[in-house]
């Protein structure tokens, strides 16, 4: 296996010494339950011996089974950080494979010398031997999709979260244009129907007048005071981006063109509303919206639509937010930005009450929960809690107190996963009382929604899952 990347070498040291000291005495109960067991054995005679040997493999495995909660618990964070390094992937998959394997052997060695014990020959336990290899063969892809998930999950925090100071403009709260360049190409090319990426751009009406009137120092301010309603405006939902001169662009992943519109909206009254200087000088801008791949096929094409929309905007009298393209002639959002309302209230209530959502548990390891939901209503629905109860009792619940996380477009499925405290298998081992095998039962899922306007927890929906003892690992059962 090669070497771990320098600046996780460290960590992975640490997790190392900590997964070991996790698992090295998972087999301390079996060992000692043989030593019991041994005599009980010797006297119900020979023909006993399978059940005993049947006995103490299932609980070997069992325990080999708490492999995993530990692997996860001791390596999550080199996990995070090495997330960070492209080139990480290879080394954390051989990290897997050697540590399963490893374990698997250790699972076969004490399985063999415990079954000896009860003078079993080799053929009687071998077919253990098999299953324990398995299990390791399983273990090692869950594990892995575990690993690729949680890569996925840090490297969107980071596209996501503050970018480098080198990054930002020297003047405004907002990013460069070379970052925007490469986000709009990064966005374009995963750009669907059901993931639609769209474009704002947005220019300062007469600019040059506060320049030429008041001076440079007061058209910065200008600018300044724009740049800053666009980013707050613009936070939890995209990236706003200095495009150049007066001009800045926002880039909205899983955003239709109403949804665009709306948001642009409230920045263009934003800034009317605002005294963005000291003067109080009225200021407002423009916006132009397109979206991919309702306007264009393509990163250029999108821009380019983007900005004919705003020379529309501009053209038609600024101060005004105008969508690329038209329907039956007529623009698709009218002046100083108000799209046409194209549904009654009673419409509106119709499809909400139609809304349909399934939930499904793709994993609970430890404190993670992550669930897929599917949306498979003709709007775009807001998730803004869930709650998961077993026997009727709260086991875990995530409140979504911003938008993307739960934001689902319609015809589409999106991964929701949170931290929850103590877990899900945790809390329902305290609601159920200690026990020592996997079992099988139901845990009920429910979710609240906002769409059109409206709010309504959706009836719970059951699943069959089955629970892993010790409280570390839960999971759905196809």
């Amino acid at each position: 296996m090669s070497n771990p990347p320098d600046e996780i070498r460290d960590l992975a040291e640490i997790a190392e010494l900590t997964f070991k000291k996790r698992v090295s005495n998972i087999y301390d109960e079996p060992i000692n339950e043989t030593g019991e067991l041994v005599d009980q054995w010797s006297k119900e005679g020979i023909a006993s011996t399978r059940r005993f040997v049947e006995r103490i493999a299932n609980r070997v495995l069992a325990k080999f089974k708490s492999v995993e909660g530990a692997f996860e618990e001791a390596y999550i964070l080199p996990i995070e950080r090495a997330a960070r390094i492209e080139t990480s992937e290879s080394w954390i998959r051989s990290k897997i494979q050697e540590i399963v394997k490893a374990e698997v052997a250790r699972a076969q060695t004490t399985t063999s010398s415990l079954c000896s014990s009860f003078a079993a020959p080799p053929q009687q336990y071998a077919m253990y031997s098999t299953r324990l290899e398995g299990e390791g063969d399983l273990m090692t892809a869950r594990l892995a999709e575990s690993v690729r998930l949680s890569i996925l999950r840090t490297r969107h925090l980071q596209r996501s979260t503050a970018p480098a100071e080198r990054d930002r403009d020297d003047l405004l709260p907002l990013l460069r244009r070379k970052s925007f360049d490469d986000a709009l190409l990064s966005a374009a090319a995963s750009a669907t129907n059901t993931n639609p990426v769209s474009l704002l751009m947005i220019d300062v009406d007469h600019f040059k007048d506060f320049n030429d009137r008041h001076g440079h120092p007061v058209g910065d301010e200008v600018l300044k005071g724009c740049a800053t309603v666009i980013k707050e405006r613009t936070l939890h939902k995209g990236e706003a981006y200095r495009y150049g001169g007066e001009e800045m662009v926002v880039l909205l992943q899983n955003f239709t063109t109403a949804e665009a519109l709306t948001l642009a909206e409230t920045m263009r009254s934003g800034i009317e509303n605002k005294a963005v200087t000291d003067k109080h000088l009225s200021v407002t801008v423009s916006i132009g919206v397109a979206t991919m791949p309702d306007h264009a096929g393509q990163a250029r094409g999108l821009l380019d639509a983007a900005d004919q929309a705003l020379y529309s905007a501009k053209k038609s009298g600024r101060n005004r937010v105008q969508a690329a393209g038209t329907v039956n002639g007529q623009p698709l959002i009218h002046a100083v930005g108000q799209p046409k309302e194209s549904r009654t209230e009673e419409q509106k209530k119709s499809l909400f009450d139609s809304v349909d959502l399934t939930v499904r548990l793709e994993q609970a390891h430890g404190q993670h929960i992550e669930l897929k939901v599917e949306n498979k209503s003709d709007v775009i629905v807001q998730v803004t809690r869930i709650l998961l109860f077993y026997n009727g009792v709260k086991a875990a619940e995530n409140r979504i107190e911003t938008n993307e996380p739960g934001r689902i477009v319609k015809r589409s499925q999106k991964l929701i996963s949170w931290i929850d405290t103590p877990g899900l298998a945790q809390a329902i081992q305290e609601i159920r009382g200690e026990f020592s095998r996997e079992f099988d039962d139901y845990v009920e899922i429910q979710l609240r929604i906002e769409a059109l306007g409206h709010l309504k927890d959706l009836p719970s929906q059951k699943i069959r899952v089955k629970v892993e003892p010790g409280g570390h690992r839960v999971w759905q059962i196809r």
